[in-house]
């Protein structure tokens, strides 16, 4: 006997989606730092925002492609909407950034509230 899903197990299925491709994505934006001939360029404050630029634009690219991300269209409509496209393509793309840059704040709090002597 199967189960029907409701809507707020769907909302919840997506949330945890995203917030596991933010994480992943957190892990590829972030394993560029150890590069050793960009990492010394990134850490400079010019190569942080071109950092954050690049990434960004690869978040919105990386939402054109994966559909079932996208957060207007998963979470407020019925049917999708043609001219909600890009509105919809860029709000999660820049979601999935600063989800990705979350992640980044929470390890950072981590690592300073538990240090590891390392």
């Amino acid at each position: 006997m199967k189960a029907a899903i409701g809507p707020y197990d769907e909302l919840f299925l997506f949330l945890l989606q995203f917030i596991i491709l933010s994480f992943i994505y957190y892990t590829m934006i972030s394993s560029v730092l150890y590069l050793p001939w960009l990492g010394k360029w990134i850490r400079r404050p010019v190569g942080r925002l071109v950092h954050a630029l690049v990434f960004m634009a690869a978040a919105v690219f990386l939402i054109y492609w994966m559909v079932p991300m996208r957060l207007i269209h998963r979470l407020f409509l019925e049917k999708p909407v043609d001219a909600l496209l890009w509105p919809d393509v860029i709000l999660s793309g820049l979601a999935l950034f600063r989800g990705a840059m979350l992640w980044d704040h929470l390890f950072g709090w981590l690592s300073q509230r538990f240090p590891t002597g390392a």
